[in-house]
């Protein structure tokens, strides 16, 4: 998917927009280079609904202080930490990095994923996968984590806008 095409779909939205994913992504594995499937691993999620929020300040920090008041924590106590990468473009879920583009979204559920190479694959198949973990600490240790994704605008096979 091209910007110019995800902003037209997007266009005039305002608030939460929620919609359908369906991503390809390469996967990153342990090992380096000495890993022999190193750059042959994709990650084929189909099924995926999230949504993306327009309007002022972070809706990531927005909902990690809202899950820690639910579960009767201090909010105040989350400080959100600076992108790591890229820049966000003011206003949009869209993210700009090295002359691409990205889209920030929040899973509402994460769809079905299957491991390629050469062929489908199970993830025990496949050597270096890296384990996600996720501290007891992070987002000020709200128990019911806020799932964001930054999927690069490339990698996006379906797009599809819910009303």
């Amino acid at each position: 998917m091209k910007y110019e095409e995800a902003q037209t779909l997007l266009e005039n939205k305002e608030g939460d927009v929620y919609f359908n994913l369906d991503t390809v992504t390469e996967v990153k594995l342990k090992g380096g280079k000495k890993n022999l499937m190193q750059g042959r691993v994709t990650k084929k999620t189909t099924g995926a609904k999230a949504f993306v929020n327009f309007g002022g300040g972070s809706l990531y920090e927005k909902l990690v202080k809202e899950g820690l008041e639910k579960e009767g924590k201090d909010p105040s106590e989350f400080v959100m930490k600076p992108r790591a990468w890229g820049t966000r473009i003011e206003g949009t879920p869209f993210v700009q990095h090295n002359d691409k583009y990205y889209i920030e979204c929040f899973f509402v559920s994460s769809g079905e994923s299957t491991y390629l190479v050469d062929g489908e694959v199970t993830d025990e198949e496949i050597e270096g996968l890296p384990v996600k973990s996720v501290s007891d600490e992070s987002q000020g240790g709200l128990e019911e984590k806020v799932i964001i994704r930054t999927f690069s605008l490339d990698s996006i096979e379906r797009f599809e806008v819910l009303d």
